[in-house]
């Protein structure tokens, strides 16, 4: 008899939402050090660092649900039906092949549907984009009126960068 102690199975397994917690916490993390070296690239001044403030949490903001939508869209689905569950073994040929054109017909069918759903993804993915935008565009301006010719194109750089980066993350997500 082996004698296993209550507590180690609350300390030895780690569970999903505590990795997804972990994932999350680790990417919002990475992009508060990529939006920290944008401010110290910008050499911001005493007037520019006020306005700063308005725009920081925003960009935080964003990664921060960025990095939980991309989380749940990573979770395993549970629950779903088998489609290996056992069938009668005297079943003819002819009922087999029967039932494997309705199979094929019902795949081809699904497949049509899975473009349209995919369409409608990237479109509902471009609208929160898009939204993403406008609220770092919003919280920008009053910063981005004070910054000089260098500053405004390192943070129209960096928004760029970091929002084709969240598309093509977004993009890779849909096709696995």
């Amino acid at each position: 008899v082996i004698i296993v102690p209550l507590s180690y199975g609350a300390q030895g397994r780690e569970t999903r939402s505590d990795r997804s917690a972990s994932t999350i916490n680790q990417s919002t993390d990475r992009a508060d050090a990529r939006i920290a070296v944008l401010k110290a690239g910008l050499h911001l001044s005493s007037d520019q660092t006020q306005h700063w403030a308005g725009l920081e949490p925003s960009l935080h903001d964003i990664a921060a649900k960025r990095a939980k939508s991309w989380a749940a869209s990573n979770e395993p689905q549970t629950g779903r039906a088998s489609s290996n569950s056992p069938g009668a073994s005297d079943t003819s040929t002819a009922e087999d092949e029967r039932e494997q054109g309705i199979r094929s017909e019902r795949e081809a069918r699904k497949a049509r549907l899975d473009d349209i759903d995919e369409m409608r993804s990237e479109a509902d993915a471009y609208t929160v984009q898009a939204a993403d935008l406008r609220q770092i565009a919003d919280a920008a301006q009053p910063l981005y009126d004070t910054l000089d010719d260098r500053q405004r194109h390192q943070l129209v750089q960096f928004v760029r960068e970091d929002m084709r980066a969240n598309v093509m993350d977004d993009r890779h997500d849909r096709r696995h």
